[in-house]
């Protein structure tokens, strides 16, 4: 986002005074980024970048060096155990042109394609306009499985020639996108991550001998902090998962060599501000503040590279930063799905923070272990068991009940005061619901950031809820801001008599007037049923539409007042109104991935505000 376009957005939010010091901030950065530019626009030699690292000049002291720096760091980024086959055939497929992005194999080229975007036979509406698609490729994460396979290879010539695979690849990155401009530069963010993944890709390789005579990728660091530090996102007015990401690279890079760090930092300590934003931007009770599960998944992914580097260092984050890592850790343990996977509530971007060989980006236990072994997070399957977990400063609520697993959220409605809820959803009350290990309500998704239908994927009605119309907020307001964003919603629960009884509480706002929803589910425990109670006043909404979106492959059918849906296994779960209203049903889709887009169906009620729907594995 631009200054003018800030300026428009926060401005009349802001007050004269932080407007002022916002368009200053945004200036100074402005000439530091020049004054960068001009510094980068020739080539370092070699001497001076050894000299800048503390790196020895000749090849063979410089080879004992880095194992001495690194040596011990590597079982840390090793692919699980699990994971190395799956790893080691991804390694193999990269020099053939083939790299693990988005969860699935991408032909990308060898060397890649680094302009590369989702242009597969059957891309989705927009792909071809979709930069995300080419950041994930940029970020040098697909290469690790080359470095990986060489740390772990038991004979030298093996271990070398895939150790030449991440350098030549690294390399041919820097060669066709020295920076600082372009797009694989245009986001501070990205730097940071690239950042990430060659510290990964350095401590894994610290014993080869072809990395101590191939200075690339030492070049690609320097020239990336150079820019970071004069690109952080420390003129945004707010502050979200872009800055943690920046500051993490600048973190990792001043730990890989501690004898620059002074340099590399350049005045900065990274790392007391990354600790700060990461005690601002995470709840007490572990929430990220953007609203979006995969997201704090994909940060906990680079702070796990950050943390262990400067525990190295002798520098681990604070006690109160790693406990409230590990309660996001837990967070995200009592909301992974029967099936192993996050929901996808708020954005999903299919991105990770950092690349640890493992297969599904959406599947977080092998994360969580780490989390576990480094931040003394709790055992993942301790949150399996039934009960509700209710997370009251996110607001977020995941109940576990006879067979059935429910996630819900409610509380802010997203990040940032004044705006602008990034990552955010329309999804307050919305159920992700499962039966057993299968999904029967889920949260569609996004399929892309710079797609036709991204305010559509956003709305309410993209969800399971109440399709409030158009005046009512919260309102997309472009690709990651909203507009008449409402206050916290509440979340409450209590169980008794057999039943979990869960109240949520909302006010929206618009049209001139405002109105109150409340929406209730209880579970009884004999009938093994769920209700859903609906209610709204302060507007006259009648007929008030109500949408269902199921997983794909559940067929749904709908008649009158009734409605029958058949999972993939055979189990049958009906599902009534009252009153009777009109079911109908509709073509929907999910996006598995980022960038897939798979059909699925869409039950729709339209009837009066007030009304109750049942539902009951018949």
């Amino acid at each position: 986002m631009g200054v003018v376009d800030d300026l428009v957005y926060f401005g009349p939010r802001l007050g004269p005074l932080r407007a002022l010091r916002l368009l200053a901030r945004k200036t100074g950065k402005r000439f530091d980024r020049a004054r960068v530019a001009r510094e980068l626009a020739g080539p370092l030699d070699d001497d001076t970048l050894l000299r800048h690292l503390g790196l020895a000049v000749d090849p063979a002291a410089r080879s004992g060096q880095l194992r001495r720096l690194w040596g011990d760091l590597a079982p840390f980024h090793r692919a699980a155990e699990a994971d190395r086959p799956a790893d080691e055939l991804r390694a193999a497929a990269v020099t053939t042109g083939r790299q693990f992005l988005f969860g699935r194999t991408a032909h990308v080229g060898w060397p890649p394609r680094w302009d590369w975007r989702l242009d597969d036979a059957d891309p989705p509406a927009g792909a071809r306009h979709d930069v995300r698609s080419t950041w994930e490729l940029q970020r040098l994460q697909a290469l690790l499985p080359l470095a990986r396979t060489a740390e772990r290879a038991a004979d030298p010539d093996d271990r070398e020639g895939w150790a030449e695979g991440w350098l030549d690849g690294v390399g041919d990155f820097l060669e066709h996108h020295p920076g600082p401009h372009g797009v694989a530069w245009e986001s501070a963010l990205e730097v940071g991550l690239r950042l990430v993944a060659l510290a990964q890709g350095l401590v894994l390789l610290a014993g080869s001998e072809n990395l101590a005579g191939d200075l690339r990728p030492f070049h690609l660091l320097d020239r990336s902090v150079r820019w970071l530090r004069a690109d952080l996102s420390l003129d945004k007015v707010v502050r979200g998962n872009h800055l943690l990401g920046e500051l993490a690279g600048l973190t990792v890079a001043g730990h890989l060599f501690p004898l620059a760090s002074g340099r590399l930092w350049d005045g900065l300590d990274p790392q007391d501000l990354l600790e700060e934003e990461i005690l601002r931007q995470f709840h007490a009770d572990g929430v990220n503040v953007e609203q979006s599960l995969t997201y704090e998944a994909f940060i906990l992914g680079f702070l796990l590279v950050t943390d262990h580097l400067a525990a190295a260092r002798g520098r681990p984050f604070a006690p109160a930063v790693r406990d409230r890592l590990a309660e996001a850790a837990g967070h995200l343990a009592a909301f992974t799905a029967p099936d192993g996977t996050l929901p996808r509530i708020g954005d999903c971007d299919s991105g990770r923070g950092a690349d640890f060989g493992e297969g599904d980006p959406h599947a977080p236990a092998a994360l969580l272990e780490r989390a576990r072994g480094l931040w003394g997070a709790a055992d993942p399957a301790s949150f399996q068991g039934s009960g509700v977990r209710h997370y009251l400063k996110g607001g977020h609520l995941a109940a576990r009940v006879g067979d059935w697993f429910l996630a819900l959220r409610g509380g802010p409605f997203g990040w940032g005061i004044p705006g602008p809820c990034s990552h955010s959803h329309a999804d307050w009350f919305c159920p992700v619901l499962y039966l057993g290990r299968e999904p029967v309500l889920v949260d569609p998704g996004v399929v892309l950031y710079r797609g036709p239908d991204r305010d559509a994927e956003r709305r309410f009605s993209a969800h399971s809820g109440p399709a409030f119309p158009a005046p009512y907020g919260p309102r997309p307001a472009g690709t990651f801001r909203w507009e008449a964003i409402p206050p916290e919603a509440g979340l409450h629960w209590e169980r008794g008599g057999g039943e979990t009884t869960i109240r949520g509480e909302a006010s929206l706002g618009g049209g001139g007037e405002g109105l109150s929803w409340q929406r209730v589910f209880q579970y009884n425990e004999l009938r093994a049923e769920w209700t859903l109670r609906d209610r709204v006043t302060g507007a006259d909404l009648d007929p008030l539409p109500r949408t269902f979106r199921f997983a794909p492959g559940i067929a749904v059918t709908a008649a009158s007042g009734r409605a029958e849906a058949v999972l993939p296994s055979g189990v049958r779960i009906g599902i009534e109104a009252s009153p009777a209203g009109a079911f109908a049903v509709e073509d929907g889709f999910v996006a598995p991935a980022y960038g897939r887009r798979v059909d699925a169906p869409v039950l729709v009620w339209r009837g009066p505000a007030a009304a109750t729907f049942r539902f009951r594995r018949t």
